[in-house]
């Protein structure tokens, strides 16, 4: 029987409870371990609970949710588990070969059926993107123009030259002498590895 992300959380918040009997504090939250893996293999993961106060090592997944109805599932603590096909791709294309990967990731971190986990867990979501050792940014799967775009978005990085205003100093940046740096597109984070401008 497969479960949502919903009633996995709420198993867990059971379990939480029932362990120590406690409220969680305000900077608690729940951490992901990706389990190794080769593109083909089926993601397996498993939650435990963490505290910002500790300063624990993880890289934290920002990512577009996409449709709620469009899942796939993975193994999340032996638990037959539904994500988002976005949220699948990310894992898929960060998940090590031969070593755990400690995450956060929303969908999955957090309860999204529990209202009062979900409100505690918007107070500190700047902070758990901040503590994170990195922040990795998935923007989809590759496409045709993504070379493209992403080399207009490194152009807009550069400052622009001067311009005096006259129409010749304009026409001037036009030309092909202003040149701009470029990245290969290998390197951006939303193929799978890290990015960040010089």
């Amino acid at each position: 029987m497969q479960i949502s992300i919903h009633q996995l959380g709420a198993r867990l918040n059971d379990v939480s409870a029932t362990v120590d009997g406690a409220t969680p504090r305000q900077s608690d939250f729940r951490l992901l371990t990706l389990n190794p893996g080769k593109a083909e293999d089926t993601i397996t993961c498993s939650l435990y609970d963490a505290s910002l106060q500790s300063m624990p090592d993880y890289e934290a997944i920002s990512y577009v949710w996409g449709d709620p109805l469009d899942t796939c599932t993975i193994l999340c603590s032996g638990q037959p588990f539904a994500i988002t096909k976005s949220l699948h791709a990310a894992l898929r294309n960060f998940r090590c070969e031969d070593q755990e990967r400690v995450l956060w990731a929303d969908a999955i971190c957090i309860n999204q059926e529990g209202f009062a986990e979900r409100s505690e867990q918007v107070l500190i979501m700047r902070d758990v993107y901040r503590q994170a050792r990195r922040v990795l940014i998935w923007l989809g799967e590759e496409t045709e123009n993504d070379c493209d775009a992403l080399d207009i978005v490194l152009q807009l990085e550069e400052p622009l030259p001067k311009v005096s205003g006259n129409m010749q100093d304009v026409r001037a940046y036009n030309t092909p002498e202003v040149q701009f740096s470029k990245y290969e597109c290998s390197t951006i984070s939303c193929l799978g590895t890290s990015w960040s401008p010089a």
